[in-house]
């Protein structure tokens, strides 16, 4: 009769896996190439393998895994829908008045994570003296005022030359929410434009339009038009030097303003007196 074991344990050459151990084995045995290991034999969590082991030539080695080429891939997480917000004006000439608006119009932008634009207007003609500048002089001129933050729009070019065609052409570009940014005292008028409009939203940037004192916002074309009439360079550059406009450009620009007021040279029109 063959003796069993008294205890398991690890010098009793029984193996934790429940198959029966080869009594006396060298630990720097070669497995033979045709052993068999039971296909329902489980490994334990702590086995280890000795550092000598070798492997058999004939060991098949699981394949690693393909993902088929018509697998579905999750798409990449979209961003927040595009926004743009805009402004538009006459701007003649465009002023420091207009900065307080154009520069909350690029705050608004950052805070949305939004594209800015501003369009402006082609009201043109020398027998309305509110409008002397063409709408590509204004348009260079507010460029070099605003070369970063903001694109200055030709609404010429864009061929959106009211406010509805502006909206229009934005949502057309992909924008899928458009924010018009105007002075606080006409929202009221344009949000009753946009009511049925989801769209749109129109919003207060700036600060309230004002012709009192010489401050930023009270720099209204007006004014500038009437320095430039006068002949005032002083006056006008104060009033119209943004950005990287420089002193001649500023000159320029009130040599535009005049020439469009139908003053030639550096004269003014002369007004007709009755003899008495």
């Amino acid at each position: 009769m063959s003796a069993e074991p008294s205890s398991v344990g690890p010098n009793t050459g029984v193996s934790p896996v429940g198959v029966p151990p080869v009594v006396g084995v060298p630990s720097n045995a070669v497995v033979p190439s045709n052993a068999g290991v039971p296909s329902n034999a489980s490994v334990p969590s702590n086995a280890s393998v000795p550092s000598n082991a070798v492997v058999p030539s004939n060991a098949v080695v699981p394949p690693v895994a393909v993902v088929p080429s018509n697998a579905v891939v999750p798409p990449v997480a979209v961003g927040v829908p595009p926004v743009a917000v805009f402004t538009f004006g006459r701007f003649q000439p465009p002023t420091t008045g207009h900065e307080v608006l154009i520069r909350g119009l690029i705050d608004l932008a950052i805070a949305r994570e939004a594209d800015a634009y501003v369009f402006v207007s082609s009201t043109h003609g020398t027998r309305n003296l509110q409008n002397p500048l063409t709408v590509a002089q204004k348009t260079a001129y507010m460029r070099k005022q605003y070369p970063v933050g903001v694109q200055i729009v030709d609404t010429t070019v864009c061929g959106c030359k009211t406010l509805p065609s502006i909206v229009d052409m934005l949502l057309a570009k992909g924008y899928s929410h458009v924010v018009l940014g105007v002075g606080s005292d006409r929202v009221p008028g344009f949000k009753r434009i946009f009511a049925k409009e989801e769209r749109v939203e129109v919003v207060p940037i700036g600060k309230k339009r004002t012709n009192r004192g010489n401050s930023l916002a009270a720099m209204s074309g007006t004014k500038m038009r009437l320095a430039a009439s006068r002949q005032n360079l002083n006056a006008f550059t104060r009033g119209v030097k943004i950005g990287s406009m420089t002193n001649e450009n500023a000159a320029s620009l009130m040599a535009n303003v005049r020439t469009g007021l139908g003053l030639s040279g550096g004269s003014k029109k002369k007004r007709k007196t009755r003899k008495r």
